[in-house]
C-alpha cells in the first residue's frame, strides 16, 4: 500500500478482481499482511462458490482502507451481472451454502502469505 495521500473526504478509492491460485479443488487462499506489526490476515474460500476476489483500497488521508472480498457477483452490480450470465440465483425453496475462513495470522504463518505472492 502507498503512503496516504490528499484528497477530499469519498475520493481515491479503488478496487480490483484479486483471482487467486486455487489447487484441483478450488480452494484458495488471498491475505493481507502488515510486515511492521508481524500481523496478516488470511480469507480462505473456494473459487467455485467464489469466482473473484475483490481487493478495495482507499489511500486517501482519514479514510486509509484496505479490503478483500471473495465475491460471487461483480463491482458493476445485478444489471450487469445479469446481462453477462454471471448472476447467482436460487430458485423458491432452494438454499446454497457458503463456507469460507477468516484467520488472523502471526509467526510462520505471514512467510506462508508472503510467499503466495512468490515474496
Amino acid at each position: 500500500m502507498p503512503a496516504p495521500r490528499d484528497s477530499e473526504a469519498g475520493t481515491g478509492g479503488i478496487v480490483a478482481y484479486v483471482y487467486p491460485r486455487a489447487d484441483s479443488e478450488g480452494n484458495a487462499t488471498v491475505g493481507i499482511v502488515n510486515q511492521k506489526l508481524n500481523l496478516g490476515v488470511a480469507i480462505r474460500y473456494n473459487t467455485r462458490q467464489f469466482p473473484r476476489c475483490g481487493n478495495w483500497q482507499n489511500c486517501a488521508t482519514y479514510e486509509y482502507v484496505a479490503a478483500l472480498e471473495p465475491m460471487n457477483g461483480t463491482v458493476q452490480g445485478r444489471d450487469y451481472d445479469r446481462a453477462h450470465g454471471l448472476m447467482d440465483t436460487l430458485s423458491p425453496g432452494q438454499s446454497k451454502v457458503y463456507r469460507y475462513t477468516i484467520e488472523v495470522v502471526t509467526g510462520e504463518g505471514i512467510s506462508e502469505l508472503l510467499a503466495l505472492n512468490g515474496r
